[in-house]
This record gives structure tokens, C-alpha cells and sequence, in this order.
């Protein structure tokens, strides 16, 4: 991320909601910082005084493993005094690990007020308008925004509703890619013929949506790029999944996902969906999308690649591994930044990655995994959902990993890489973050 200077607490508290990416409510959070760097952001809801010791003793594991060489810490309440006793607990941890306390402060009523200065003025001060605060112009440039409250998180990741027309037959086409990969992997050995994949499309038109596949006549894949070599249905399958996700990386299809509310980037412009589209490319491309996150090995290489650390990819089929690196393009860094080029395999749609800052990258792969969630009926949604929450963990953004695991539990309660992942939100485990 690039550098946003902060001059004091005052701007300090100006653009922490835009770090967190909603306006904080009767809760405190721990700011630690690694020399001028703010590293990890906590944030816990206000405790009655009796369990404000335990409360703090929580998230001291995960503030450990960021190792901060200092910390800030801030409460945000409606009533006088309600954040003291879990702001002061927090500071008495800290200080425990040798972590210091540059400062305590509490936000109430649109003014701050310092907890640990005898010259600050008892009254407090004005919290800082956004526009008189430089570090939050770096914010908004990156596509930030402040949600009004944790909550509004959830309508995020609210996927489509079973009473919109649309959710009955896409579901129908999702499932229509699952069995069909499903049956492709049982026949490894019997290619496609002539590289037609009418063998799953058929079934989309059978499903009742009187739809064609649309890859062919619409132009999807213009070159298939195998020459002469005949592939298996899988690895044709396995191959369209994955150039579908390079499109969805590279702002092909931000044009599918806008009527689910996909954010503008900071030019004003969206990215191009492929070239003679129908309205049926975007059924196809959301089947695609959520189908394959169905097949446990594209859904595993999905996470291994945006998000290093989480998993390895020596652990996942070569074939695969090298249709990551075909049709996703360069991945991003251990640190969590993309370099700005994302997409350049074979199927690559153009008009994506190149208008924004390269800085921004992350929160647009989330707004675009975010998107996805809501143009998808709530059947298939959980494992899209599991995607978004491992994206936001690797992040550091627990607030939406922790939302994004809400709903899809409320969905499929039993799903293993949800609650492996609500285990690892909950006590604060974050994989080494390092290239695999």
C-alpha cells in the first residue's frame, strides 16, 4: 500500500474508519504500529467492566504475532465512561508484553478526548473534518469507502434471493458445471471432440432457461490455444474455469457484476465484459464462477494463488498450477499487494486492472469477490462466501472474514473450510503470509 502520512491523533482517528471500512460503535480498537507503519487494526465491542481483563487477554495472541513495536488505543462510545475500563485493561496487557502505549483516547459525540495527557482540555476536541485530513484523500484514492455501521458488512455478502427470476435458472446452470466436471473427472481419458463443450450446455438449455452455453456464438473463447493437441473434458473445463477467474480479476466481466453494485473505479469507468455479449454470457460466466468453486481442488488452487501463505501450491495438481499461472496472471506478493498486472493468460478481456492504482488492487479483488456473492442464489453461495472470508483473513480484515463466515455457516452449517476458518477468526491465527 502506498505511504498515507498521518500527523497526530486527530487525523489518526479520521481515517481509521476508513481502514476498518465502517464507522465504529461502542467498541475499542488496538492500532499497532511498527515504526511509523500501522500493521493491525483490533477491534472489540464494549464489555461490562467485570470481563474487561478477559476481553483483553484475547487479542493479545494475535497482537503478539503482528509483534508491534508500539500501539494506539481508541474507544468509541455513547455513554460517558463505557469504553474506559476495556481501553485501560488493554493497555495494562500491552504494557505486560512490553508493548507501548503512545496513547489513549475516546471518541464520543463527534469529539475526542485524550484518556492519558493532564494538559489535554477535559471538554476534548473536534474530530477532524475527512476533507482537511490529507491521509484520507489517500484512502478515497484507493477506493475506499465508510460503511455507517459493522452490520451494513453483511449486505456485502448477501447473495441473491430465491425470489429473483434470475436465482432458479442459474442455480440450475451451476449445477448443470458441477455434474458435468464431476463426470469429466470420472473419464479423464475421453477428450472433447473438435473442443466443443456443448456436452454441459446442452444440459443448461434442458435446465429451462432456454439458453445456449454462449461461448462459441458470442465469441468467448476466440482461440481456444491448443493447437493440435486434443484435451480431456476436464482439462477443457478445468481451463474455462480458470480463464473465467482471470476475466473476473482483470475487470472482464465487471459489466456482469455491476447490476450487484460493483464499485466505480476512481476514473468513473468499469471494465468490458468479452465482445459480443449476449445476456446469456454473464449466465454462463456465473455459473462457471460458482461451479468450479464447488470442485474442492479449483477452489483450494483459488485461495492458494490469491492468497500466498494460506496454502501452498506444492500441494495442488502441476496441471492446475500452470493453468493458474496462464490465465490469472502474475500473483500477488506475500505482502498482500498486487503489482498492478493482473490477468494476462490467453483469456485475458482487457479494460480491467490497468485503470486503477496498483495499490488498490486488493480492495478491488474483494469488491469483486464481494460482487460475486450477490449475483449468486443462496444455494451456491457458501462456497464463494468461503473465498471472500479467506481473502479478507489473509488481508488482515477480520471484520468482513467474520461476516462473510456468518452468513455462509447460516447457510451450510456444516461446511468444514468455513469452520476451519471461524476457528482461525476467532482465536486470531494468521498463516505465515509468505510466497509459496
Amino acid at each position: 500500500m502506498e505511504k498515507i502520512s498521518i500527523a497526530g491523533p486527530a487525523e489518526l482517528l479520521a481515517v481509521l474508519p476508513y481502514h476498518l471500512g465502517f464507522q465504529p460503535r461502542r467498541s475499542v480498537l488496538v492500532a499497532c504500529f511498527t515504526g511509523r507503519r500501522m500493521e493491525l487494526v483490533v477491534r472489540l465491542d464494549v464489555v461490562p467492566p467485570g470481563r474487561a481483563a478477559a476481553a483483553a487477554a484475547e487479542v493479545i495472541p494475535p497482537v503478539l504475532d503482528a509483534a508491534p513495536d508500539w500501539a494506539f488505543v481508541v474507544g468509541y462510545e455513547d455513554v460517558v465512561g463505557e469504553c474506559r475500563p476495556l481501553s485501560e485493561a488493554l493497555a495494562a496487557a500491552l504494557g505486560l508484553e512490553g508493548i507501548g502505549v503512545a496513547g489513549r483516547v475516546t471518541v464520543r459525540g463527534g469529539r475526542w478526548f485524550c484518556l492519558t495527557c493532564d494538559e489535554c482540555p477535559p471538554e476534548g476536541a473536534p474530530l477532524p473534518e475527512d476533507a482537511d485530513v490529507p491521509g484520507v484523500a489517500g484512502y478515497v484514492g484507493l477506493g475506499r469507502a465508510v460503511l455507517p455501521r459493522r452490520e451494513a458488512l453483511g449486505d456485502l455478502v448477501e447473495p441473491l434471493s430465491g425470489k429473483d427470476p434470475r436465482a432458479a435458472p442459474l442455480a440450475r446452470r451451476i449445477e448443470a458445471w458441477v455434474l458435468a466436471l464431476a463426470a469429466a473427472r470420472a473419464a479423464p481419458l475421453e477428450p472433447m471432440v473438435g473442443g466443443d463443450i456443448d456436452d454441459w450446455g446442452g444440459d443448461l438449455d434442458d435446465a429451462g432457461d432456454g439458453a445456449d452455453d454462449g461461448y462459441e456464438e458470442d465469441g468467448y473463447r476466440e482461440d481456444d490455444g491448443y493447437g493440435d493437441w486434443t484435451p480431456s473434458g476436464a482439462e477443457r473445463l478445468v481451463d474455462e474455469a480458470l480463464g473465467t477467474w482471470g476475466l473476473l480479476l482483470d475487470g472482464g466481466l465487471d459489466e456482469v457484476l455491476a447490476p450487484a453494485g460493483l464499485r466505480r473505479s476512481p476514473s468513473g469507468e468499469i471494465g468490458s465484459p468479452p465482445s459480443g455479449r449476449g445476456s446469456d454470457v454473464a449466465g454462463t460466466a456465473l455459473s462457471v464462477l460458482a461451479g468450479s468453486l464447488r470442485d474442492h481442488r479449483l477452489r483450494d488452487a483459488l485461495i492458494a494463488w490469491l492468497c500466498p501463505g494460506m496454502l501452498s501450491l506444492e500441494l495442488l495438481e502441476p496441471d492446475i498450477v500452470a493453468g493458474l499461472q496462464e490465465f490469472l496472471g502474475p500473483r500477488p506478493p506475500a505482502a498482500g499487494c498486487w503489482d498492478g498486472t493482473v490477468g494476462q493468460g490467453r483469456a485475458r478481456g482487457g479494460g480491467g486492472s490497468g485503470e486503477w492504482h496498483a495499490d488498490a488492487l486488493p480492495d478491488l479483488v474483494a469488491a469483486r469477490l464481494e460482487a460475486l456473492v450477490r449475483c449468486v442464489p443462496a444455494e451456491h453461495a457458501t462456497p464463494v462466501l468461503a473465498l471472500v472470508a479467506s481473502h479478507a483473513w489473509w488481508r488482515g480484515d477480520g471484520a468482513r472474514a467474520g461476516v462473510a463466515l456468518d452468513r455462509a455457516l447460516e447457510l451450510e452449517p456444516e461446511h468444514r473450510l468455513c469452520l476451519l476458518l471461524r476457528k482461525m477468526v476467532a482465536q486470531g491465527i494468521r498463516l505465515p503470509a509468505r510466497s509459496a
